[in-house]
């Protein structure tokens, strides 16, 4: 069978990129190793401007409203930063990555469940994808499938991308509306702990943009000590360790046919390690590059390539922020 597009990868950026394409009345698969919802290891911190990208309402998808966060660092006093307005929202990932992706169904999406791809392979007129079962067919791919994207592997130019490294749990404890957004930074180690309230629980976690660090400071004995720390009792819950794809300001679009979006092309920044804005944000791009090039006869990867550096530039501005805090703490 033949498509207009397949999207590998039902994610913020997979179905973001779908919603829109099938908005435009394209015939769009979407390909995911699992079925949804499925557990997804995130944070689900939203920025304002993350939740202003979606093209519909996901106010049922909050879970906590942050008009408070508290940032500390060794050796000195707790700033806390009071806003009027909405600094930050909480969602859960399992369930909001299926909402978006029930959103792109309804839009005429088909979505299936493919556990394995033997090969993909890029023709002149088409991109052909390999399974055990069959052979499909499709004038675009668009890979979202992450920071491992077998997308990305099967590009002859693909560029490496960085990782950087995360390990959170949820903690259930008796009021969680008495905590704020908190983030407590280690600078000698590039790294920050996170507790992120929402609804009936909090998650908690540790991030480093270090890879030297992440191999000492991400395990359950400091994510524990950091919950005893803040804590005065808690039931923990499904801890998980995951990287995410960072560097995307070197991606460059080689390839008329296949694009990467999202963690897939390293459009993590590496700061904070936030990905869900720019992943929804290059899913869109990948889109309006698609359908330009089907409506007009332009190169969709040339268009691809002119959107995306929005995204680079943010990308090298937080990288070069975080190397300036990193230096320069206090």
């Amino acid at each position: 069978m033949m498509y207009d597009v397949i999207i590998i990868g039902a994610g913020p950026a997979g179905s973001a990129a779908a919603y829109d394409l099938a908005d435009a009345g394209l015939k769009v698969l979407i390909i995911d190793r699992v079925d949804f919802p499925r557990r997804k290891p995130c944070a689900g911190g939203l920025t304002v401007k993350t939740v202003n990208l979606f093209r519909y309402d996901i106010s049922s998808m909050i879970k906590r409203q942050c008009r408070c966060i508290n940032i500390s660092m060794t050796g000195m006093k707790t700033a806390n930063t009071f806003g009027d307005d909405i600094l930050c929202y909480m969602t859960q990932r399992e369930a909001l990555d299926a909402f978006c992706l029930e959103k792109s169904i309804k839009k005429g999406c088909v979505f299936r469940v493919i556990e394995n791809i033997v090969s993909i392979e890029e023709k002149k007129t088409q991109v052909i994808i390999k399974t055990p079962e069959e052979i499909i067919k499709t004038n675009y791919l668009i890979g979202s499938d992450g920071v491992n994207s077998i997308v990305r592997r099967s590009l002859v130019h693909s560029v490496p991308i960085k990782r950087c490294f995360a390990i959170e749990m949820d903690v259930y404890t008796k009021n969680p509306f008495q905590y704020h957004m908190e983030f407590k930074f280690i600078p000698e180690k590039k790294s920050y702990y996170w507790l992120f309230p929402r609804d009936d629980h909090l998650n908690i976690g540790i991030y480093t943009s270090s890879p030297k660090h992440g191999r000492t400071l991400l395990n359950k004995k400091n994510l524990a000590q950091w919950a005893d720390y803040r804590l005065n009792s808690y039931t923990p819950d499904s801890i998980k360790g995951y990287p995410l794809g960072t560097g995307g300001w070197r991606y460059r679009v080689k390839s008329d046919r296949i694009f990467l979006a999202g963690d897939a092309a390293g459009f993590c920044e590496n700061f904070f390690g936030e990905g869900i804005y720019h992943a929804v944000k290059s899913g869109q791009y990948a889109a309006k590059a698609i359908i330009k090039a089907l409506n007009t006869g332009s190169n969709a990867g040339k268009e691809y390539q002119k959107k995306i550096r929005v995204i680079q530039k943010d990308l090298l501005i937080s990288h070069a922020g975080s190397q300036l805090f990193y230096k320069f703490p206090e």
